[in-house]
């Protein structure tokens, strides 16, 4: 599926539906999204969410296992708000801010560096399921044993082609 670019510059568009409906309104944040299709979902009006996906030819974006995998890739997005797509993408700041905290909980335990160490990647690991997409459990019920990185996996064996999330946006009411 291809975006276009609308007809009118965003501020052009806000005015002409400001003036229709007789409110005001203000876009804080927009996001364009690169990818070869974009799943789209909206929780209850408060929540929405944009999920670029590659590795999709029309065949692929077509294919009812691929469509459905998308469309539960948005609603995880909306539900369970991560900030990340994968573990690359976290800022080494935010991962090493991580692990002085757990570091500083460990603190006095008297256990040897090298389990300290491997209490500390544990920790990261759940840190990681909080804010990465990939590293999630999915939010289907009848899939709650499965990560993100394993849906994906069964989306690109099925369609034969190697579907990847490429990025999200996620829009709240009241956040900008």
């Amino acid at each position: 599926a291809t975006l276009t670019a609308p007809d009118a510059p965003i501020g052009q568009r806000l005015s002409a539906a400001m003036a229709k409906v007789g409110e005001n309104m203000a876009v804080p944040r927009t996001a364009r999204l690169a990818g070869d299709y974009i799943a789209s979902y909206i929780h209850f009006d408060k929540i929405g969410v944009l999920v670029a996906f590659g590795g999709v030819d029309d065949s692929t974006a077509s294919a009812d296992a691929f469509t459905t995998f998308a469309n539960e890739i948005a609603m995880q997005v909306a539900a369970a708000s991560p900030l990340y797509v994968s573990r690359e993408e976290v800022p080494t700041e935010a991962r090493e801010r991580e692990k002085g905290i757990y570091r500083a909980q460990l603190e006095g335990s008297g256990k040897p560096a090298a389990v300290l160490d491997r209490i500390v990647e544990g920790k990261l690991g759940s840190f990681y399921e909080q804010v990465v997409l990939l590293d999630q459990p999915s939010i289907r019920p009848e899939k709650s044993k499965l990560k993100v990185a394993d849906l994906v996996a069964e989306v690109a064996k099925v369609t034969g082609h190697p579907v990847r999330i490429v990025e999200f946006a996620r829009f709240k009411v009241g956040e900008g």
